[in-house]
């Protein structure tokens, strides 16, 4: 059996939440991606939720005047608390 999973990835704007709270949730990429599955399919499929060690790793592009993608769920997909990824723009 060969294995397919990437050496890498290369994320920009990243939607990392499909669920959460207001403001860090993008619901309507969820909603456009899953359609009428969303409310069963997006909390399992939510980028932030299953991320392990068997992740390749990422460069994560981002900024934060993006007004469509939050920028502030990437340190849940990196599993880095936010005041140390941001700790010089905070």
């Amino acid at each position: 059996k060969e294995d397919y999973v990437p050496n890498g990835q290369i994320l920009c704007y990243p939607v990392i939440n499909l669920t959460g709270k207001q403001g860090d949730v993008h619901f309507g990429s969820g909603v456009n991606l899953l359609g009428e599955r969303y409310a069963q399919l997006s909390y399992a499929l939510t980028p932030a939720n299953i991320v392990s060690s068997k992740t390749p790793p990422a460069f994560i592009w981002h900024t934060f005047e993006d007004a469509a993608v939050n920028v502030i769920p990437v340190p849940a997909f990196c599993h880095v608390p936010i005041q140390i990824l941001f700790s010089s723009l905070l």
